[in-house]
Formats: structure tokens, sequence, C-alpha cells
């Protein structure tokens, strides 16, 4: 009884698993398709509205296409060897082995399009004696950087004015999913103007929604650490700008937070419960009010957003050797000696930049550093420049959930930066002038970020309002603290060992190893 209660509950396939790929993979494969076809122009020369046009005549072109792979790249003959994977488990195991199809760096509506017109190829998308188009799996853009979030209400309207995907849409409850990017958007433009630019993204989204009669489902690719969207799932849920949920949410699990969130059923069970509660609470008048002064509160948290941004930009953007002095004073590319990543630190080979590294180890290797820096740089200087309305940023964190669970969020990571710990890693870096500009740098914001939150939360020591919060995390540094020494002194002698190619690996490798768990 057990077994038939655990199939009817989960199937064959257990949890349904999306696809996710860049967008800028598929055009490369769509591209290719289109040079070994003798009656399509060059996709690479076409530009956002021809690519529309032809993609959409593919598509409404009725049966599934051909395709010889004898002349085809091996990126184009593995995109449609996936594609093909899927449409296979899906017969072999049960419909609902796969979820959706997450385009990431959307950027162009044709995206959606492409991917489309790839799953045409394995019979996963296919058009109907009317005209009408359907996908067995429903395709969800996922929008990540600061400027695709602003681009939202010109790249959303333009795919639902187009009849087929409209077409579409109806086929499969009226609904369209969009992914939300909290880690790359942080990346990007730093904390304050991730966390603005994605609460206008929904309401951008809601009102485009609106205007064309559909539901929207919005998955939100937060959890970890606060810089990646992390904190409370249940305040950050019902904190949610009000009436962007409509019933349901759909969120990632991190999955270095997996383990210690799903291990046992009691702490399951309370996680799941949190979840649940916190969507009931977005979803439902009795708890969603909108504060009268809303306005008010979301034009100068603009203005934060702005100078958090552009002090965020003048370090990571426009300091010369930054991401040298990264890449020497964190374990960055020592995190990948772990085997607890399914992809490399940073995209490219060589030194990483802010578009070549992913957002994980980006923070991983500052919250290794004790710097925690994408968690809190910008927000010093944002709420000093706003000092004069200090008296309604206090109001706003009395009456508006959204800005007190980012202070509250705020106030926890910055906690967990020790400015001392990190002044020995910064000694890791080989340049002494670019050491100690960066930290010059990094210290004055530290100062202001500390001044300001104490200001704004009217106290006069970190966490005076979460007292068991601050004891825990006081316990937890004795253990931490010697821990960050010990891996200082073995990233020396690692990286050493690198440059006179000793063989003596596992005397240094394993104890860093266990540093960096631990």
């Amino acid at each position: 009884l057990d077994t038939i209660r655990l199939v009817k509950t989960c199937g064959f396939h257990l949890a349904a698993l999306d696809i996710r790929q860049e967008s800028s993979y598929h055009s490369e494969v769509i591209a290719d398709i289109f040079a070994n076809a003798s009656n399509l122009p060059d996709y690479q020369t076409l530009g956002e509205t021809e690519r529309q046009e032809w993609l959409t005549r593919l598509l409404a072109k009725p049966g599934t296409p051909l395709i010889y792979t004898d002349n085809l790249t091996n990126k184009t003959r593995e995109q449609l060897a996936l594609m093909n994977s899927v449409a296979t488990l899906r017969k072999l195991v049960g419909q609902d082995t796969f979820g959706s199809y997450v385009i990431s760096m959307t950027n162009n509506a044709s995206q959606l399009l492409e991917v489309l017109l790839l799953m045409r190829f394995a019979g996963l998308c296919k058009i109907d004696d009317k005209g009408q188009l359907s996908a067995d799996l429903p395709v969800a853009p996922l929008f990540e950087t600061i400027e695709d979030l602003k681009n939202i209400d010109k790249i959303l309207p333009v795919v639902l004015d187009n009849p087929l995907y409209r077409g579409l849409l109806a086929h499969s409850d009226n609904t369209q999913e969009i992914m939300l990017g909290y880690s790359d958007s942080s990346k990007d433009g730093g904390i304050i103007t991730s966390a603005w630019q994605l609460y206008s993204a929904q309401q951008t989204i809601n009102r485009i929604a609106a205007e064309y009669g559909i539901k929207t489902r919005l998955f939100h690719g937060r959890g970890g650490s606060v810089s990646r969207g992390g904190g409370s799932t249940h305040n950050a849920i019902a904190a949610q700008p009000a009436g962007t949920l409509h019933g349901e949410i759909k969120v990632t699990e991190q999955g270095e937070v997996l383990y210690a969130k799903y291990a046992n059923t009691d702490t399951a069970v309370f996680e799941l419960t949190m979840g649940i509660t916190g969507t009931l609470k977005a979803c439902s008048t009795r708890f969603v009010v909108q504060p009268p002064e809303l306005p008010n509160y979301e034009a100068l948290f603009a203005r934060l957003a702005d100078a958090g941004e552009q002090s965020y930009r003048t370090l990571t953007d426009h300091t010369e050797g930054f991401y040298q002095f990264y890449s020497q004073v964190t374990p960055v590319q020592e995190i990948s000696l772990l085997n607890i990543g399914s992809r490399p630190a940073h995209r490219n080979k060589g030194l990483p930049s802010k578009t070549t590294l992913r957002a994980i180890p980006w923070v991983f290797g500052w919250s290794l550093a004790r710097f925690t820096l994408p968690a809190w740089y910008g927000v010093g200087s944002a709420l000093h420049s706003v000092k004069e309305d200090e008296a309604l940023m206090r109001e706003m964190n009395s009456c508006w959930p959204f800005f007190n669970v980012f202070i509250s969020n705020i106030e926890m990571a910055f906690t967990k930066s020790e400015m001392s710990i990190a002044q020995a890693y910064s000694q890791l870096c080989e340049d002494e002038g670019l050491r100690e500009q960066i930290m010059q740098a990094v210290i004055n914001e530290h100062h202001l970020t500390f001044s300001g939150l104490n200001s704004l939360l009217n106290q006069t020591s970190l966490l005076a309002h979460q007292q068991s919060l601050a004891a825990s995390l006081q316990w937890r540094n004795a253990y931490l603290d010697p821990i960050n020494y010990i891996q200082i002194e073995l990233l020396k002698r690692a990286r050493q060992k690198d440059a006179t190619d000793n063989d003596d690996d596992l005397a240094v490798e394993d104890p860093l190893i266990r540093s960096i768990n631990a």
C-alpha cells in the first residue's frame, strides 16, 4: 500500500525536472540549422523582428521538420539529442517527468520561439490542422540582469502579441511562467538595486498579464545566502508586492541548503509549512494591505537603489584590477576542488570577470573570506544618501513588509562580515597598491553600512532587536575564526605548491578542502 501511494503521489519520476539552458546557446544552434538549410537566410545577420517572423513562419508549418545532422556542429547535435531524450523519457516514464524549459539570460522575444522550434524537431511542439500550436513543456523566460529586468515591459508584450504564441498559451491554461533571477541581478548591480528591480518587475508582469488577460506563475530563483535572495522563506514570500501572487508560487531550493532543510521529516514539514503559510498570506486580502503611503515609500526605495547601484558599480565595474584582487584574496579558484557544483566557478578560462563568474561561487568566495560583500556593499552609501529622509525610512520599516524584510536580511548578513579576518585574507593579494585601494573602499563602505543600519533601526549594536540570532552568530564565530586563519595559511601553501610544481598534493589539498567544507 505504501508503494502504491508513493507511485500515485510521485509517479515513477519523483520530482519533475526542469530543463535550463542559456539563450545564446539556442541562438547558435538555430543559426547552425539555418546555415545548413538551402532555403533559409543567414540567421546571425537577421534583426530581432526578422528573426521572430522567420521562426513564426517555420513554427506554423505542419508536421515534424526533417533534419540531416551530418554537417551540424557538435553543439547542435547535443541540443537536438537533449530534445529527443526528453521526448523519449516522457513516453517511457510519464508525461509529468519534466517541468518547464527555462531560458536563462532572456533578453529578446525571439529566444522563446527558438526553443519552441527546437522542440518541434523532437515532436515536443506540434501544430494541428487548425493552426493551433501546443508544446509538451511550458517555455519560461528567466530575467536575470538588471537590464533584462528593466526590459520586461519591452520583451513580454512582443511575445504576447504573436497570435501563434497566444494560441499556445490558450492550450496551457492561459498561464505564462516567468522566472526571476536573484543571484545574477545582485551580482550585476548590487543587493539594493536587485531587490528594487525584482520588486518592480513583478508589478510590471502583473500589469502586462492584466492587459493581455493571461495568468502568470512567478518562479523565484532565490534561496541560500541573502545576496542570492535567501533569508526567511515565510517572510520573503509574505512580503511580495501586493497582487503579484495568484494562489501559487514557485521557488528554487539551493543545493547547499537542501540537506539542512529536508534531511528529516520534522524540518521538512516545518520548511514546507513556512512556505505554504507565507503564500497563503501573500494571496489573502486580509493580510495583504497596501500601506497608504506606498507611492512615497517606493519613490524613496528607488532613490536608495540608484545610490546603492552607483556605489557598487564604482567598485565592481570601474576599479581596475578588482577581479584580480577577488581571485587572489578569496578561495574562489579552490572551490572547484569540492565535488559540490554542477558547473565550474566561472564560464571561461583565465582571470574571472563579472560576466564570466557564476553567481554561486561569487557569493561563496566572499563569504568564505568573511567579507560577505555581495550582501551589503552599497547599502551604507545608499542609506547616507537619503539621511534627511530617515524618519520616512523608519516609517517604511514599520509599515511596509517588503522594506522590513529587506533591512532585516541585510542586517543579518552584514553581521556575518568580519573586517579583521577580511584584512588577513587581503594579504593574499600580491599587488600592495591594489590591495590598499580596494580594502580602503570596502572598509569605508563597511563603516557607512554599520552606522546607517544602527541609525535606521535606532540601536547601538547590530541585531540588538534579534538577541537570539546575535547570540547564535557569536557562538558560531568561536569555531569559524580559527578555521579562517588555518585556511589562509593553507591557501598560501597551495599556491606556493602550484608555483613550484610540488607533487605532495594531498598534504595541502585535503585539509584545504576540509576548511572550505567547514
